[in-house]
């Protein structure tokens, strides 16, 4: 019997309209925070998400065997917001206070 493998998607969507761009950046923010890195943007296009500080190019200069192999997705509107992020097994980094 084949064992089949379960994905568990995290979403989370982000809105802030205090300035153009701002819900991006939150999102971006948030990846970063929990070990995660993003793609440029590339509208109207989704951006890719992968774990790690990685540099990652636009979703139309990726390779389908870096599409397929990505961690995540972030999607939505990145001027105005909201912006949705969706992480696929979402692993997040330990976040350590260091006084």
């Amino acid at each position: 019997m084949k064992k089949t493998k379960v994905i568990k998607l995290f979403t989370k969507e982000f809105k802030d309209n205090s300035s153009d761009f701002a819900s991006i950046h939150r999102a971006q923010e948030f990846l970063h925070e929990h070990g995660y890195s993003c793609g440029e943007s590339d509208y109207p296009n989704p951006i890719a998400i992968f774990q790690g500080d990685v540099k990652i190019s636009k979703w139309h200069n990726l390779s389908a065997k870096e599409l397929k192999f990505r961690d995540g997705t972030m999607s939505g509107d990145t001027r105005h917001g909201p912006v949705k992020v969706e992480i696929k097994n979402f692993k997040p980094k330990r976040l350590t206070n260091k006084s």
